[in-house]
Parts: structure tokens; sequence; C-alpha cells
């Protein structure tokens, strides 16, 4: 097991994934450190990982980039479970925040997604026949500048829980918020406000 505290990852970048960590079969914990301008030419601006688990907390990720997929994190039958962290103005082809695949999961609770793009799909979120809970999170301003639509959240085979949490600001060209394809969705007691869709929503 690994632990980071009070660290600031800066301007670092990779050809492949994970410009900061590429784990595979271990257990990351992250706490109050800053992520700022790091990039993948792959996925995983700043994270990625295998069969491994990461643990973040109250932590900023910010002006991060991958070319392919996840901003910040990418997943692949991995786990995230991130507490009270802010996610803002990253970008990434898909999932301009977290990429999650194949059997992944993750777990956002009390987070901040903010100001995020994708110029496919997925502005916050990506999911791809995995498993995402979004919890008390508050997303505001996050964009998609395809027509894939999912300006906060897009789902193609696996699921989608939220319970709390509020959505608000967002634009895509279909489906404001969420864009789901064969995902099962379950939203509970979770605020959607002055969002917009340029065709569908």
């Amino acid at each position: 097991n690994i632990t980071f505290s009070g660290i600031e990852f800066r301007k670092n970048s990779c050809k492949n994934t994970g410009a900061v960590f590429d784990a595979y079969m271990s257990n990351t914990t992250i706490e109050a450190c800053m992520f700022r301008k790091n990039w993948a030419m792959n996925v995983g601006g700043c994270i990625s990982g295998y069969q491994t688990q990461y643990n973040t907390y109250d932590s900023t990720f910010e002006f991060n980039k991958a070319e392919g997929a996840g901003a910040v994190i990418s997943l692949l039958e991995a786990q995230l479970f991130d507490f009270g962290s802010t996610f803002q103005n990253n970008t990434a082809f898909m999932g301009g925040v977290v990429n999650v695949e194949e059997d992944a999961y993750v777990h956002l609770r009390g987070s901040i997604l903010k100001g995020n793009m994708a110029t496919g799909n997925g502005a916050a979120v990506r999911i791809n026949k995995a498993h995402a809970y979004l919890e008390d999170v508050y997303a505001i301003n996050n964009t998609v500048l395809a027509e894939s639509g999912g300006a906060a959240i897009y789902g193609e085979g696996g699921y989608l829980d939220t319970y709390l949490g509020t959505f608000t600001n967002h634009t895509s060209y279909i489906g404001p918020v969420i864009h789901v394809i064969n995902t099962t969705t379950n939203l509970n007691s979770t605020m959607f406000i002055f969002n917009e869709a340029a065709t569908l929503g």
C-alpha cells in the first residue's frame, strides 16, 4: 500500500498512460494533493490503473489533459473511491474527468466536477461496460463539443447510479447531462437544472 499526502504534481507527461501514476495490482491513497497541467498521449492524464484501487481525498485536479480518454483518471478492471475532491477544467476526447472501462468501478462522493470538457463524449464521466456511482456530487458547466452528447456522463453498457447531488449549466449536442446506451441507470434524489442540448435531451 502506498500513500501520498500534500504533494503537487505539475506538468508531467507521457506518451502512453498515466502521466503521474500507472498502477497494477496495488492500493494507492492520495490525500490533499494537487494535480495540475499533466498530459497523456493515450489515456489517464494523471492516473491510470489496471486491477488496482485508488482512494483519493480532498485533492484538486485541474487543467489536465488526455488525447484519448480520462483527462484525470482512466481505469480498466480497477476501482476509484473519491471523497471531496475538485475536478475542474480538464479535457479529453472521452471522459473529461474519469474514464471507466471493462468492469471498472468509480464512486465519487461529495466531489466537484466543474468546467470539464470532452471533444467526443462524457465531459465528466465516461462509462464503457463498467459502473459509476455519483453520490452528493456537484457538477457544473461541463461541455461536450461533438455530437455524441453526455455533457456530464456518457454510458455505453454497464451501470450508472446517482444519489443526491446537483447537475447544472451543462451544454452538449445530444442529451445535456446524461446520454446512455444499454446502461442500467438509477437516478435518485438528484437535481438537474439549467442544462441545454442543441437537439435531443
